[in-house]
């Protein structure tokens, strides 16, 4: 009984919470060309932490864009801004030049695929799981998704194929095989945007390489911002910025970071001995 209570006062609470967020604008948003932040800074309602302060940032269309630090650095709370989830300070995202809350929120959030840490799956088939949020999909797009997200030789595999029940939370599949999934329904949706929150962590090394190499190769590759704590996973990106109790500490390429003293190449060569260590006894 007094469980009870306390979750209707719980949802009482929700329920008459004021909405925060701003006016929902007017645009439609067809293509996303860039991706600012300039002078930017955010905190959750209710606190008075900041998680982020004093972004400058400028993302072009089709570039890989990788943050990395260290845990709790702010770098789940940069991809939580693009989706119009909290209010914004004065100085919010751009999209194309224009303030984020310039565009409708239904058209800004279908421009964004986001695959987050925790895997939304739900205890029906893998065809099911797939086509969630894209249900027209075709069979032709659908396979291309799951090649590309190197999930489809282990389909192959399954007795049940595309029709086998992963189950709640997806129960029946391995982490690398849930992560596969999550990213073949977010390319699958060919958005725009596509966000990654350390969405390649159960994969193996050279599973990873072939994710990031199909995703840069695709058709119309989307801009891609990819949070990773293994910096095996952005190599190749285009631009990559440490994030450090929610500024940038360190900005620039892969190969420009590893020669730099600092987080990334400190956090780099800790991660290449751990590496060599694991291949000596796989030996």
């Amino acid at each position: 009984m007094q469980q009870g209570a306390a979750s209707w006062r719980r949802i009482n609470e929700v329920l008459q919470t004021d909405d925060q967020l701003e006016p929902d604008g007017s645009t439609g948003l067809a293509a996303i060309e860039t991706i600012s932040l300039k002078d930017y800074h955010f905190k959750y309602p209710e606190t008075e932490r900041e998680v982020l302060a004093g972004l400058d940032l400028t993302i072009q269309k089709g570039e890989v864009l990788g943050v990395v630090g260290k845990t709790g650095s702010g770098k789940t709370s940069l991809l939580r801004q693009f989706g119009h989830r909290y209010p914004y300070s004065a100085q919010m995202p751009q999209i194309n030049g224009k303030a984020l809350t310039q565009y409708t929120t239904e058209t800004l959030r279908s421009q964004f695929a986001e695959v987050p840490q925790e895997h939304t799956l739900f205890s029906r088939t893998i065809k099911e799981n797939l086509l969630f949020g894209q249900p027209d999909a075709s069979e032709d797009a659908l396979w291309a998704a799951l090649d590309a997200a190197c999930f489809t030789e282990d389909i192959k595999r399954m007795p049940e194929g595309l029709e086998t029940i992963v189950g709640e939370k997806g129960v029946s599949l391995s982490g690398g095989q849930k992560q596969r999934l999550s990213l073949a329904r977010a390319f699958l949706r060919q958005s725009e945007v596509l966000l990654l929150d350390d969405a390649l962590s159960a994969v193996d090394a050279k599973t990873e390489q072939a994710i990031i190499t199909n995703l840069k190769s695709m058709q119309h590759a989307p801009t891609s911002i990819i949070v990773t704590h293994r910096l095996s996973a952005i190599t190749e990106a285009d631009q990559i910025i440490v994030l450090d109790d929610g500024e940038i500490s360190q900005r620039g390429t892969h190969q420009s970071l590893i020669q730099t003293p600092g987080w990334y190449q400190n956090q780099y060569y800790h991660q290449q001995l751990k590496e060599d260590d694991t291949d000596v006894l796989n030996d």
